[in-house]
């Protein structure tokens, strides 16, 4: 939710924010500009070979996912903005 907050928004308009719980399902989507090209989809932090990544909460959200059989995944959002999907077992 911090970074939907943080990066998910025009810099003149306030985030539009949706979360979407169900079991084993946490669904962020946000309004803002879509992924960075070149972000990795899976949230992680240092790609080799690559300046890109994510920040660190991203990242951990990844490694919590991984911990317990899950998956995070970025992906852009249809009609704009990103969604972040954790699943999980």
């Amino acid at each position: 939710m911090h970074n939907a907050v943080q990066h998910g928004r025009d810099a003149e308009a306030p985030a539009a924010i949706t979360l979407t719980v169900a079991p084993g399902l946490v669904v962020v989507r946000d309004d803002g500009p879509g992924p960075a090209p070149g972000l990795p989809a899976d949230g992680e932090r240092f790609r080799p070979g690559s300046p890109t990544g994510t920040g660190l909460g991203l990242a951990i959200a990844r490694w919590v996912a991984d911990l317990h059989g899950g998956a995070l995944r970025l992906t852009p959002a249809e009609g704009g903005g990103t969604e972040a999907t954790l699943t999980l077992p």
